[in-house]
């Protein structure tokens, strides 16, 4: 990427693999550097060992949800932006704040989720 800043990182957490390459390939096209976790444990090994400067996390995942991992990230990593989505449409946008999320992206809206990151990621 041309320019003195470095581009930011962005870490992606679902259990899908096809959605994570989707969302990769979209942010990479987007100058981001992005990394995946599949699973929370997966994720906060990486958030343990890596700068990150935005975390994208479905909310519904095997073994510990998103939600709750949000909450667990909230507290480890307090000023990380965090994005929560999700393809089901039980959840209520307002919902998401209480794991502790900034915002919340219906999955299929990748025009929507895509204006959401570059909200977070600007200076």
């Amino acid at each position: 990427m041309s320019g003195t800043s470095l581009a930011p990182t962005v870490l992606i957490v679902d259990d899908d693999e096809d959605q994570l390459l989707t969302f990769k390939i979209l942010l990479e096209s987007r100058h981001s550097n992005v990394i995946t976790a599949r699973n929370a444990a997966d994720a906060m090994a990486l958030l343990q060992n890596r700068t990150v400067d935005l975390m994208l996390c479905d909310v519904n995942m095997p073994k510990i949800s998103g939600k709750q991992f949000i909450k667990e990230v909230r507290v480890a990593r307090e000023g990380l932006p965090i994005i929560s989505f999700s393809a089901d449409p039980e959840y209520l946008e307002e919902e998401y704040q209480t794991w502790g999320a900034n915002a919340f992206c219906d999955k299929s809206r990748s025009r929507e989720l895509l204006r959401t990151v570059q909200r977070y990621l600007k200076p």
